[in-house]
């Protein structure tokens, strides 16, 4: 009904096949190095923030990551519109919903109302695609107190804007806090940012992993771990990861 020249039918076709980090591997889509680390993280229940421009690519490498993580984790996975695939049993989806009721009203469940039931359901690995707004200062609080081991996606550039993206959607939702304040949250909430963009040939790669180590005089501090350079070659820039520290003292392989 809203558009003015003439009806228009959209018809968005999910991929049926999940793909999983080693087959993301041996498409070109990050290195061997990347892809022993992320399984790190997701063994140690890092948070991870994936960011990029909107389009394919992060869904794809949301369902690999929560593919990978250990067999008998119940994943569920918070969308507006689904297009993410796990390959596991233990994959419950959830997508909002707005119909017209039988009575002529509007049936909603919005994104908040779906994250807040997920939340209810205890799960040992949230995945949430597509952060909008409403529900940012609900998944920043859980992902800052008892759900490690979360993954979220972000439309944006690179990892500082991400988290800044994500500080100001929870200042949205909660606007009697300070953007400082929130940001602090964020930094104690999000372990990792991951950056997925498509390049000029068409593949959609990580284009950096990036650890978050706090906040300084207003501004994140990030390093990055691994890029993809100009002449088509992964790199590490050999720094060890902070949070390996806990890892070593926890005695989990790294």
């Amino acid at each position: 009904p809203v558009a003015i020249r003439s009806a228009c039918l959209s018809l968005r076709k999910s991929k049926q096949h999940a793909k999983t980090l080693a087959e993301l591997i041996e498409y070109g889509q990050l290195s061997p190095e990347m892809g022993d680390f992320l399984n790190t993280c997701i063994s140690a229940r890092r948070n991870l923030l994936v960011c990029g421009a909107p389009g394919p690519g992060k869904s794809s490498f949301l369902g690999a990551v929560a593919g990978a993580s250990p067999e008998g984790e119940r994943v569920i996975t918070v969308e507006e519109v689904a297009t993410i695939s796990v390959d596991r049993e233990e994959w419950l989806s959830l997508e909002t919903r707005s119909s017209q009721s039988d009575d002529g009203g509007q049936d909603l469940c919005d994104i908040l109302q779906i994250l807040r039931g997920a939340l209810r359901l205890s799960p040992d690995r949230l995945v949430v695609g597509d952060l909008r707004g409403i529900e940012a200062l609900e998944l920043l609080s859980a992902m800052a107190s008892v759900n490690d081991g979360t993954v979220a996606a972000i439309n944006s550039g690179g990892a500082t804007s991400a988290l800044e993206r994500f500080a100001s959607f929870a200042r949205l939702s909660g606007p009697g806090a300070s953007l400082e304040s929130l940001r602090e949250l964020v930094a104690s909430a999000v372990d990792v940012v991951v950056h997925v963009a498509t390049f000029g040939d068409g593949v959609s790669r990580i284009a950096g992993i990036t650890e978050v180590l706090g906040v300084k005089n207003g501004a994140f501090v990030t390093e990055e771990l691994f890029t993809f350079a100009s002449d088509g070659e992964y790199v590490a820039n050999g720094r060890v990861p902070e949070f390996y520290r806990e890892l070593e003292i926890l005695g989990m392989p790294h």
